[in-house]
């Protein structure tokens, strides 16, 4: 279930980047669902001229029910260092997507 895997990424890899991140839920743009690929692609506006790229890529495992999520950013910090606050402000946006169901934004 996409809500479950997302809180529980939220939950276990961004309680020190909630602060931060809060703020960038907002600048996360068009969220572009390619199921083929198995990703959601997005943008955000971060400190740099171009917005970063972040990718949610998602592997179904059959050994297992829950879905396997991977986030993943172009800036800087996120390039070694592990979650962003970029990052985090694309997971709680996706999460948001995905609780409004039929109303989602999802394109």
């Amino acid at each position: 279930n996409w809500q479950q895997e997302l809180a529980q990424i939220l939950r276990e890899h961004y309680d020190e980047l909630r602060r931060g991140g809060q703020g960038y839920v907002a600048l996360v743009r068009e969220l572009e669902y390619e199921p083929a690929r198995k990703r959601i692609v997005s943008r955000c506006q971060g400190s740099a001229r171009q917005p970063y790229t972040l990718t949610m890529f998602w592997e179904d495992d059959p050994r297992d029910p829950d879905l396997l999520l991977q986030p993943t950013c172009t800036c800087p910090y996120a390039d070694g260092a592990g979650p962003c606050k970029h990052t985090y402000a694309f997971t709680a946006r996706l999460q948001r997507e995905f609780s409004a169901g039929a109303n989602s934004k999802l394109v």
